[in-house]
């Protein structure tokens, strides 16, 4: 089942974070800094749609310390999280018999 309490943190993760950022780590004293790749932000994204175990045989690099980075960077920015034009939006697609889920994001613009 996909937690959709947690899209506006999705949303904040996919418009603050990319491959090869230096953030934070999850720390007491946040000095520290790792670099994250895609596979920590996929493993976050995972973590904040479904609260449960994943299979990450198929991501590319990543650990556990990069993800807990991410994560913990989302917990205390991204609550109330709303994308703004020209910044990507998730959606979720979901078949009329629930049967098939697409979970999708693309860049949000407004034509005036």
């Amino acid at each position: 089942k996909i937690n959709e309490e947690n899209l506006d943190k999705i949303n904040y993760l996919l418009n603050n974070f990319a491959d090869g950022d230096y953030i934070q780590k999850c720390s007491p004293d946040g000095t520290e800094t790792v670099m994250i790749t895609s596979g920590d932000m996929q493993r976050a994204i995972w973590y904040f749609l479904e609260d449960e175990a994943f299979d990450s045989h198929f991501l590319g690099p990543w650990s556990t310390i990069g993800t807990n980075a991410v994560i913990c960077a989302v917990e205390a920015n991204g609550a109330g999280f709303m994308p703004g034009c020209g910044e990507y939006i998730l959606f979720i697609a979901n078949t009329k018999n629930n049967l098939l889920t697409s979970i999708c994001y693309t860049l949000f613009y407004v034509n005036r």
